[in-house]
């Protein structure tokens, strides 16, 4: 596994995963409380799905985080590793001799204690579920003082308004992301009062560029540039690794 410094333009080899996450995982970036690192956590789009020969479910979660260098961290546990998490319930309960749900849409919110919840939910109604990543600790044992936490919860049978990955841009105070279904407008959501009982709702900017259904995009990715920008970029065509065009969007001043 490898890793791209980009404040230090060079290239990092890193140990392999526990196990591999298919094409197109989850990947999630998260900042922890004084943390020197961010922290990327990992799910196969595919959670249910076993290894060959194997009755056992299989390592779909899992987070690589860098553990800092100082007095009290063994040279064995020094830089960054990889740490399995538990999959979420419905991998548990799924009967593994059909096709299970898939990852639809996932996204990051902020916890009034600084830490961060990754929101994911699953096609098939199964609905959304939350991972807290962490939590506020005073052991003097967690010196940063957050905790990791290993905690799936249902928070209800809806799925949250997007196709894929959803940014939080917080000089918008909003989640972006392309709505759940075909042409894939950018919508606008506000997660920050989410009420787990009702599917969040937002707002939908159409692209009237796009009349006819042979124009409409097959890949669609949304990057944060920060200050409020935002960089779109679109396939019109079937590829994995070519991407035909792009877009940026600014916030007004």
């Amino acid at each position: 596994m490898a890793m791209f410094d980009a404040d230090g333009n060079l290239f990092l080899t890193l140990r392999s995963l526990s196990y591999p996450k298919g094409m197109l995982p989850m990947a999630v970036s998260v900042t922890h409380p004084g943390a020197d690192e961010d922290s990327l956590y990992l799910m196969d789009w595919r959670p249910w799905l076993l290894p060959p020969s194997d009755s056992r479910p299989r390592f779909c979660f899992e987070v690589l985080e860098y553990m800092p260098r100082d007095r009290d961290t063994s040279d064995n546990h020094k830089g960054w590793r990889c740490r399995l998490l538990p999959p979420p319930p419905l991998v548990r309960r799924h009967d593994h001799a059909i096709e299970g749900p898939c990852i639809a849409s996932y996204t990051t919110v902020d916890t009034a204690d600084g830490c961060t919840s990754i929101y994911v939910s699953f096609d098939s109604g199964f609905g959304t579920y939350c991972f807290d990543t962490g939590g506020v600790s005073h052991d003097p044992i967690h010196r940063l003082g957050w905790r990791p936490v290993v905690e799936w919860r249902h928070v209800g049978e809806w799925e949250l308004p997007f196709d894929g990955r959803a940014e939080h841009f917080r000089e918008l105070d909003t989640w972006l992301g392309f709505e759940a279904c075909r042409p894939y407008h950018l919508c606008a959501v506000d997660l920050s009062k989410m009420d787990h009982g009702q599917p969040p709702t937002g707002d939908v900017w159409e692209d009237p560029s796009l009349t006819k259904e042979e124009d409409y995009p097959v890949l669609l990715r949304l990057v944060n540039l920060g200050g409020g920008g935002l960089c779109i970029a679109a396939s019109p065509r079937c590829s994995m690794t070519t991407m035909m065009g792009f877009s940026t969007l600014c916030s007004p001043a």
